[in-house]
């Protein structure tokens, strides 16, 4: 079974994908961590990825849903929207080495939100699943997904997730929000979040609302393998070039 990890950005997904790494090997990993990478996914035939077992990402459902294995399932961790919206502004705000860095450091988080108003509606609905309603949403993830919790209560995420790759699992924070950028809410910016994020919350919500927020979908039991060989002249071959990106 091939594991897919959409991941969202600011929910403690570095942290996640290295653990996962461990335990699937490296060679039978794929991360999907900037552009260029991204546009490999979606330009290349389904037969491009099946030899993996974990695939990872800041990918959207849509992306890779047509590239994966018949036998893949998915796995996520939401964030409270506004929340997560906030640190993703101040991380790249605040982090020299981010490539959208030198862009956001001289906008005001009015700036960026009004900006980028389509980008930011319906976004975790959309990245999870294709939809930005929530009601469509949860349809998609109960027959997509083995799992997806919420970054508030990661460590029952991790025990259950362990529980299904039969593997103990472990995590502490990285890629932590490093500083604050020029935060100027007023009633405006306030109202402007909450009408963006309206099927955001209502998706954090209903998965916030089962047992140990943990949404539990119908897909099967993961089993991790042992790593495939691979040709020595393979194994240090890059899929693409390009620069880290995180949203």
């Amino acid at each position: 079974m091939q594991l897919v990890f959409v991941h969202v950005p600011k929910t403690a997904g570095f942290a996640l994908h290295a653990t996962l790494e461990e335990v699937f090997g490296a060679l039978n990993t794929l991360q999907i961590n900037d552009d260029d990478k991204l546009r490999f996914l979606r330009n290349s035939p389904p037969e491009r990825f099946a030899r993996y077992n974990y695939i990872s990402g800041h990918f959207d459902f849509t992306d890779i849903a047509t590239k994966c294995r018949p036998d893949a399932v998915f796995i996520s961790i939401l964030r409270d929207p506004i929340a997560r919206i906030l640190s993703e502004y101040n991380y790249m705000f605040s982090s020299a080495g981010h490539p959208y860095h030198e862009g956001v450091r001289r906008q005001s988080l009015s700036d960026y939100i009004f900006g980028n108003e389509n980008h930011f509606r319906g976004f975790m609905c959309r990245q999870l699943t294709g939809f930005v309603e929530a009601s469509m949403a949860v349809e998609v993830i109960r027959a997509r997904y083995a799992l997806v919790g919420l970054k508030s209560n990661l460590a029952a995420f991790l025990k259950r997730l362990g529980a299904l790759i039969d593997k103990p699992l472990c995590t502490g924070e990285i890629n932590v929000t490093p500083g604050q950028g020029r935060i100027d809410l007023d009633t405006s910016l306030c109202e402007t979040l909450l009408n963006l994020t309206t099927e955001d919350r209502r998706l954090f919500d209903a998965v916030a609302g089962m047992p140990d927020n943990l949404f539990q979908g119908n897909a099967g039991r993961i089993a991790p393998v042992e790593p495939i060989a691979v040709r020595s002249r393979d194994r240090h071959r890059p899929i693409a070039e390009g620069v880290y990106q995180i949203g």
